[in-house]
């Protein structure tokens, strides 16, 4: 029966036993001797005072199946520290006071994203936008227009159906023949996206139903997306007629649950195991409305990360008169109201930052969020399921 052994070479930058790493191989009739990186024949006669420190032939290996307890055990083998890939997350409150702020985050955003590539360690990223509207801003009209049959409504294209479907208005002498230029006939023949008004789902269309050019057949943007500071701001004016009763916390966690990101979820693929998850809230009231509270949202947040917290960064864009002075970039006054929870619970993540929502520029607050991104990068082990 031919037999082989081997005495594995010392670990990388670490010597064992002696001065320098060798492995000794001997199989059937002929071996080899490596020494210092050396190969040497078994069978020549040069090589005995090089093989003087052996004392004698090999024992033979243990019969198969048994195990030798001589042999060392190989060190388990741990992910590689640092990140290659981040998906960033902004969750933004599309209630009726948000327009100025939703504008300022879409005026931010080139220079964040500019920074984010010629800063950022990760060059591999998805980027999503969400709303805070549970009820999915579909339970009715918002914001009617109609000029010779063609109604102007949000958030299309729901309000379009809802509209197509009464024929004419309540109170207004008019029948409804189109909505944005579409006939009613092809509006009600279309099918509905199983995603339209789903909390946490990605969003796709402006307000008014014209789609915001994001690549086929994802809900985020993904590294090469094209007119990517264009295609942002679309996205990121999620409009102002969303339900009052904002849940910024339960879009959170439905975003980053395993039915949403999942195979055939509405956003399969965005998160990923292997990612930094950057999360952005932006909202000018408290979540009072999310079921839970802010230790049960962070757990379930590090559940979906794997338990790691080098895994998440929080960035929250809130409220801040319960501050004294303020966070950067306020005092907001009365402009939005206090956030104490939402605060709380981005101070609760070792890679969280606060910033004013009421700031009249949010880039300052973007660019010195890099480098906790990049802190967080370097501490980052990817999961392994």
């Amino acid at each position: 029966m031919t037999q082989h052994w081997h005495v594995q070479p010392a670990e990388r930058g670490r010597r064992s036993r002696g001065s320098s790493a060798w492995s000794l191989a001997a199989g059937g009739l002929g071996g080899a001797l490596v020494l210092g990186g050396l190969a040497l024949g078994a069978c020549g006669t040069e090589d005995v005072e090089l093989t003087k420190g052996l004392s004698g032939p090999p024992e033979p290996a243990p019969e198969q199946g048994l195990v030798d307890e001589r042999a060392e055990a190989a060190p388990p083998v741990e992910p590689a520290r640092g990140c290659q890939r981040v998906d960033f997350l902004f969750i933004v409150d599309n209630s009726g006071s948000m327009k100025e702020e939703q504008e300022n985050l879409a005026r931010s955003f080139p220079g964040f994203i500019d920074v984010v590539e010629h800063s950022l360690r990760a060059q591999d990223y998805h980027i999503m936008v969400i709303d805070t509207d549970a009820s999915g801003g579909a339970a009715g009209l918002r914001e009617l227009g109609l000029n010779d049959g063609d109604l102007r409504c949000v958030p299309a294209p729901a309000c379009c159906r809802v509209g197509c479907a009464l024929d004419a208005i309540p109170f207004v002498d008019s029948v409804i023949d189109s909505c944005y230029g579409k006939a009613c006939a092809e509006v009600l023949r279309e099918p509905r996206s199983d995603c339209e008004g789903v909390l946490g789902a990605g969003k796709r269309l402006r307000p008014d139903g014209e789609s915001c050019g994001l690549l086929e057949p994802h809900r985020y943007m993904i590294d090469g997306q094209p007119e990517l500071s264009a295609t942002f701001a679309c996205a990121a004016q999620v409009g102002t007629f969303g339900d009052g009763d904002e849940q910024p916390m339960a879009a959170l966690m439905n975003a980053s649950s395993p039915s949403l990101n999942g195979s055939g979820g509405c956003n399969a693929g965005f998160w990923r195991d292997d990612a930094v998850a950057v999360i952005t809230l932006i909202t000018d009231e408290d979540d009072r409305n999310s079921p839970g509270d802010a230790e049960a949202w962070r757990r379930a947040l590090l559940d979906a990360k794997g338990g790691n917290q080098d895994a998440v960064v929080l960035l929250g864009l809130l409220g801040d008169g319960n501050v004294a002075g303020g966070l950067p970039g306020g005092p907001c006054a009365e402009q939005a109201k206090p956030a104490p929870v939402l605060q709380a619970f981005v101070q609760s993540f070792r890679f969280g930052s606060l910033g004013s929502v009421c700031a009249s520029d949010y880039a300052p607050f973007f660019r010195a969020a890099v480098s906790v991104i990049n802190g967080a990068c370097e501490e980052f082990h990817p999961l392994i399921r």
